[in-house]
């Protein structure tokens, strides 16, 4: 059964999504998550620094693109930037396996925080134990780096391509800047869903179908990118951070959005949740189904068969 071909269907999905967020203290895991991914968010990029050392000193291009990603993603000026990243490209030996190994453990933690959340939302056990469930989690963040290693790799077969498609269409009297921006959106779009993707389908392994993970990520990847769009919208037009918090501003802001991209990252799982439930609760008699479900932090075994 579609989801899309089914409103009232949908509805109850979303309904009991709704329920499920508010019962799970969903604004209370996300704020965890977002918790999580703020204290990773420096020893990941000194992971991709120290390893990217070795190619900075031959690549150009990739220094630029390294500084580029900083720049947006830490309030601090280009300068310093290029001061800490020509320091880590001299130490980068002085780090070594040690000081990687420590960083790569206290980047992993929101990767774990992840696992919590899918397995509180799902309400499913993953099969990890403390071992497996480290090890999995720095894997994580090593297939994340790989990922963004690749990113940058197509990044410049993307630009040589639409250099050349510039050319072609200005050579035939057509304007490249309105293909140009829906190409980028439809980068950021298909980048955005595989990046759910992962997040979802990793952890829960083959316990949810993959149609629904894949469904689920398409849509959590849609939302996230109208959040960006409205987020940046309101800063634009609206928010005056810099006035009220002055040269804290930029980070007031990213600790918002990462805020806001974990409240979106939980209601995609919850939505997910009741999805998988509801198709396992069919109904009977032409009456709604009922999901059956364990008991929360808010109710006593009892009171969830009295509700059934």
């Amino acid at each position: 059964m579609s989801v899309l071909r089914k409103p009232k269907y949908t509805w109850n999905i979303l309904r009991e999504a709704a329920r499920r967020f508010d019962r799970d203290y969903g604004p209370f895991l996300a704020s965890g998550l977002a918790f999580d991914l703020m204290l990773c968010i420096l020893p990941f990029l000194l992971i991709l620094i120290s390893i990217s050392g070795y190619l900075l000193e031959s690549s150009e291009q990739t220094h630029r693109d390294i500084l580029a990603f900083l720049e947006r993603a830490l309030p601090i000026t280009l300068t310093e930037l290029q001061s800490s990243l020509q320091q880590f490209i001299k130490d980068r030996k002085i780090i070594g396996a040690v000081g990687l190994i420590s960083l790569l453990l206290a980047a992993s933690r929101v990767f774990g925080g992840i696992r919590a959340v899918l397995e509180i939302t799902f309400r499913r056990k993953l099969k990890f134990n403390l071992i497996t469930g480290k090890l999995f989690d720095i894997g994580m963040v090593v297939l994340a780096g790989l990922l963004l290693f690749l990113s940058l790799g197509i990044s410049y077969v993307i630009t040589d391509l639409q250099n050349w498609l510039a050319e072609w269409l200005a050579a035939h009297s057509y304007d490249f800047r309105k293909l140009n921006s829906f190409i980028a959106m439809a980068l950021a779009f298909t980048a955005s869903s595989a990046m759910f993707f992962l997040m979802y389908r990793l952890p829960l392994e083959q316990q949810i179908p993959t149609r629904i993970i894949l469904t689920l990520a398409v849509l959590v990847a849609l939302f996230w990118e109208i959040a960006k769009w409205l987020f940046g919208f309101y800063l634009a037009n609206l928010g005056k951070f810099d006035v009220i918090y002055g040269s804290f501003g930029v980070l007031v802001v990213l600790v918002l959005w990462i805020y806001y991209t974990a409240i979106i990252f939980v209601a995609g799982a919850e939505i997910g949740s009741a999805w998988q439930d509801l198709r396992g609760a069919p109904a009977a008699n032409g009456k709604e189904a009922v999901i059956a479900r364990p008991p929360t932090l808010r109710e006593e075994p009892g009171e969830v068969n009295k509700k059934a």
